[in-house]
């Protein structure tokens, strides 16, 4: 299957909203409360919050899809 590495746009912000919050589950739940979970999670994947940095000139998110389907993905953030 071919991988591709492209820019995300305010379209993605759905799906890359549903994948930081499940890898931030995936790797965090067993260290945390519950509580704290949902309070970072409501917080700092909330989707108006990717939508806030998908229009930040100074936030740059790179996706990684496979078969259209996303799998991974970077944030890059210019100071």
């Amino acid at each position: 299957m071919f991988v591709s590495i492209q820019p995300a746009t305010f379209h993605d912000a759905q799906a890359l909203r549903d994948l930081s919050e499940q890898t931030f589950i995936d790797t965090y739940a067993v260290y945390n409360t519950p509580e704290n979970m949902e309070k970072h999670i409501s917080t700092k994947f909330a989707l108006e919050q990717i939508q806030a940095e998908l229009s930040d000139s100074s936030v740059q998110y790179l996706l990684l899809k496979k078969a259209g389907q996303l799998i991974g993905f970077t944030k890059l953030v210019k100071n």
